[in-house]
């Protein structure tokens, strides 16, 4: 789990967490609107994360 805190970009209600155990591939046509963004270390963080759990070598 990554840690989201709460901002004004990425809109959320209260603090939250990006799990990659749960990360599936899905259609871009089903992005309807835009509702917030998540900074570049966050995102960083969640893609670190993901590459450790799918034990990817760089």
């Amino acid at each position: 789990m990554v840690p989201i805190p709460r901002s004004q970009d990425n809109r959320l209600d209260r603090d939250s967490a990006g799990n990659v155990l749960q990360v599936r591939s899905i259609s871009s046509e089903r992005f309807v609107r835009c509702l917030g963004r998540v900074s570049e270390t966050v995102l960083q963080e969640l893609l670190a994360v993901l590459i450790t759990c799918i034990d990817y070598d760089l």
